[in-house]
């Protein structure tokens, strides 16, 4: 049992924030819904360009002060992402939340694409 609590230590000790379902999409399209470039977003997060790259991408996870700092620069809530990013990947076919979620991904996807499509107007 001694075993199990320590190895339960050593995993949360790498990994404090475990994967939550599409948070790099959820934040991604947040970013291109405010047509905003990524290292705007970088320097009002006080992060990298590259270190935010890797967020999108999916390769690192963000931190819960990260998601926080999310928030607060796009006049949101941590728990609006959290949800979103939750959601959007649940299991079960009728589940409301994902339903929803799916659509307001869907609806950022749709807006995002006529912002890009608009900068060249």
């Amino acid at each position: 049992m001694d075993q199990d609590k320590k190895r339960v230590g050593q995993l949360a000790a790498t990994n404090p924030f475990p994967k939550v379902g599409h948070m790099n999409e959820v934040l991604r399209l947040l970013r291109v819904f405010h047509d905003m470039k990524g290292y705007e977003l970088a320097e009002q997060l006080n992060v990298s360009k590259s270190y935010l790259s890797e967020i999108e991408n999916g390769k690192k996870e963000p931190s819960i002060a990260l998601i926080k700092q999310y928030a607060k620069v796009f006049n949101t809530t941590p728990s609006a992402i959290m949800f979103l990013a939750e959601n959007l990947g649940a299991d079960k076919e009728n589940n409301i939340e994902k339903k929803l979620s799916g659509k307001m991904l869907g609806l950022l996807k749709e807006l995002a694409n006529e912002n890009a499509e608009n900068l060249f107007d």
